[in-house]
């Protein structure tokens, strides 16, 4: 069975299904979407999994009363807690991740259009950490002064993927799909002003994109470019590893 069932307080109904083999089949850990859940609901089956795997565990869209609640559980070791963005910074949602993920050996990059763009960024980067995966985030390199995005160029080169995060219309996707080789993958953002309809128009703009192969993924959704890259870079080292048997 890949799955434990859960019950939550009183409640004879099982209202999780918790993933323990996830890692086995996909290489990626078990994932808990924090948003829509209560706090007695997310801080149950985050116990339930670190009483049943040694696997590290990622927990989405925290609130702050959520965070309290994980770091108060007495399965968790406060020193094996990473948190994005760290508790330094004001958030109203954080990406935690509860263990010591593998190094996988792989780059990703990370750049935002603008600095309200950082909230997606941090999941994906807390993501890209449990996944094992080494990121660097590049902040506000946006087209409203495109001369950023040139400053950083030099550097984008020993990057793997590249994960591009904007809101607005979405252009940083196409001038930086137009001047690097590596896979893009662009995740739209609802930042913006009336017009951009909370996202959908960046979204539309990404799918748009003049830039061959430019991927996109949904809006804000910044934990599935991440997993998007660990995909990508999993068979890219994959294919290493065969030419280097062969």
């Amino acid at each position: 069975m890949n799955y434990e069932g859960l019950d939550v307080g009183t409640s004879k109904e099982v209202v999780a299904r918790v993933d323990l083999a996830r890692k086995q089949r996909l290489g990626m850990p078990e994932a808990v979407y924090a948003h829509a859940k209560t706090t007695q609901e997310v801080v149950a089956i985050v116990r339930h999994h670190l009483g049943n795997s040694d696997e590290p565990v990622i927990v989405t869209r925290c609130r702050g009363e959520v965070v309290e609640e994980i770091l108060a559980a007495e399965e968790v070791s406060i020193d094996r807690v990473h948190i994005f963005p760290d508790l330094d910074h004001e958030s109203s949602y954080r990406t935690l991740v509860i263990g010591e993920p593998e190094p996988v050996g792989f780059k990703v990059v990370i750049l935002t259009a603008g600095t309200s763009d950082l909230r997606v960024a941090y999941e994906c980067k807390g993501t890209l950490f449990a996944l094992g995966i080494d990121s660097e985030l590049f902040a506000d390199v946006g087209v409203a002064h495109v001369d950023r995005i040139f400053e950083v160029l030099p550097e984008l080169d020993r990057f793997d993927v590249v994960i591009v995060v904007a809101g607005m219309e979405g252009a940083l996707a196409s001038v930086v799909g137009g001047l690097l080789p590596q896979p893009i993958v662009a995740v739209p953002t609802s930042a913006g002003y009336g017009s951009s309809l909370e996202g959908v128009t960046t979204l539309l703009a990404m799918m748009s994109s003049c830039a061959q192969g430019v991927s996109v993924m949904g809006i804000d959704n910044g934990f599935g470019a991440a997993c998007a890259a660990f995909r990508i870079s999993n068979r890219i080292g994959a294919a290493r590893l065969s030419e280097e048997i062969f």
